[in-house]
Parts: structure tokens; sequence; C-alpha cells
């Protein structure tokens, strides 16, 4: 298995040998379990469209359904 080495700040040394204490096992398997956890959340994130994060707001606005059928709509934009 590889190894990789870290600096942590006593504050956070002190936090994982508490936890790890208290869950009775290495700091090694819970800095893997919270890596692992954090990546695959991360994962999940990239993994999600542009409309799966506003879909929530379709529908909610009033106006033209579409802004591309009257060019003065789109008068100044990109200016």
């Amino acid at each position: 298995m590889p190894t990789i080495t870290c600096k942590l700040s006593p504050e956070l040394d002190a936090r994982l040998t508490a936890t790890s204490r208290a869950r009775r096992t290495t700091k090694s398997v819970i800095v893997r379990e919270i890596l692992e956890a954090q990546l695959s959340r991360r994962r999940a994130r990239r993994e999600l469209r542009a409309y799966d994060l506003v879909k929530h707001l379709v529908g909610t606005l009033a106006g033209p359904r579409d802004l591309s059928y009257h060019p003065g709509h789109m008068d100044g934009f990109g200016e």
C-alpha cells in the first residue's frame, strides 16, 4: 500500500488522536475513511449538470419564454 506524508497542525493532530482512541483504531484508518468520503462526494458533485443545480428555479421567473425570438431583447448584451 502506498504511503503519503503530510503535516498537521497540533490542533488537528489532537482531534485525530482523540478520534482514533475513541474508535479504537489507527489514525491511518480514519484518514483513509475521511479521504474516501471527501473524494467520493466531489466525484458525485462533478457528475451534476448545470441544470441539476438550478432546476428548482426553472419556471419561477416571469417574462418572455424565449428571449431569442425578439432581437430587441439582446440590445446591450455582451457589452
